[in-house]
């Protein structure tokens, strides 16, 4: 174990994943454990936008997101100086993304190298021949869809949007909104969702629905159930822990929402049977996760069923009202 001789541990390693998190070793690499201080995470959040937390503001949250990427985009057509080097496109990322996130550290210098080698290995010709109008315009309605209605983002909304830039734009601009959202994080992207409000245009034409729920990490066999109404869809529950957790219910099924949804009924399917009532949870369109059951009855943007032993859910999601 490394430390100072104030006996304080040191890290020895730093790593980030795959998912963006970032990870430190305080023994040489054996084990590893998330930082407590991300600056994406613990950095201030900007007021909130003026106005009543619904689809308007979230709207005008979206728009300002792509309005940050837009200048992003505009300020590297813009300085072709910055392709002379990997550090020039450091530099000058460093600048930019310190507007939203104001402690940029060691740690978003990591985070943020990874884009300037993207774009360094890119170059600016083939970076300059995308269609940038049309890709942002794509991106808006992805952040329209994962965006909280005060417009804030929770960690579920955030990957959700890294997903969906990957599946839904080609591969340059993808990658870039990818990596413009992997390096400001949750706080990031909230802040970059607040900077600019009362921008003009509109939503309407985004895709956003509750036709396509996506699985998290624990669960299987998500599948839709037009045979039963409209809406519905069923998925099993998989174990998420060991032996030991098995008693306690702890069978999950990760079911994620491309927009905010009516979560408007659920059955379990006999001899399956379902957790304690104060052990169903959701997350509602605020991102607030909160142990009630599952949600029923209101709108929300994720739903964790709980089972003790494998189980089979089948639930409804509608469009929420507006």
């Amino acid at each position: 174990m490394a430390s100072k001789g104030c006996g304080c541990k040191q890290p020895t390693n730093t790593r980030v994943l795959a998912n963006g998190t970032i990870q430190q070793s305080f023994d040489g690499g054996l084990t590893w454990e998330d930082i407590p201080d991300d600056p994406r995470n613990v950095s201030p959040v900007f007021p909130p936008l003026v106005g009543i937390p619904g689809p308007t503001l979230a709207c005008a949250g979206a728009k300002s997101g792509a309005e940050a990427a837009r200048l992003l985009i505009e300020q590297i057509i813009n300085s072709e100086g910055i392709f002379s080097a990997v550090n020039s496109l450091l530099v000058f990322l460093i600048g930019f993304f310190s507007t939203f996130l104001p402690v940029v550290g060691t740690v978003i210098v990591t985070i943020l190298a990874a884009l300037a080698f993207f774009l360094f290995q890119l170059g600016l010709a083939a970076f300059n021949a995308e269609d940038w109008p049309t890709a942002l315009e794509t991106f808006k309605c992805i952040l329209f869809c994962h965006i909280n209605q005060d417009a804030s983002f929770s960690g579920t909304g955030l990957g959700q949007v890294k997903a969906d830039v990957l599946e839904q734009l080609p591969t340059i601009p993808g990658n870039t909104f990818w990596h413009f959202v992997n390096s400001l994080g949750v706080v990031g992207l909230t802040n970059v969702c607040r900077a600019f409000p009362g921008l003009a245009g509109s939503c309407d034409s985004c895709p956003c629905s509750c036709d396509n729920p996506t699985l998290g990490e624990f669960g299987e066999n998500l599948i839709p159930r037009p045979d039963i109404g409209v809406g519905w869809w069923q998925v099993t529950t998989t174990l998420k822990g060991g032996p030991e957790c098995i008693p306690n219910g702890c069978f999950f099924a990760e079911v994620g929402m491309p927009a905010c949804c009516l979560h408007a009924a659920y059955q379990i399917l006999p001899p399956g049977i379902n957790a304690p009532a104060g052990n169903r949870e959701a997350v509602d369109c605020n991102g607030v996760s909160g142990f009630s059951n599952y949600g029923l009855g209101g709108c929300q943007i994720a739903i964790a069923f709980r089972s003790f032993n494998a189980a089979t859910f089948e639930f409804q999601l509608l469009d929420c009202p507006p």
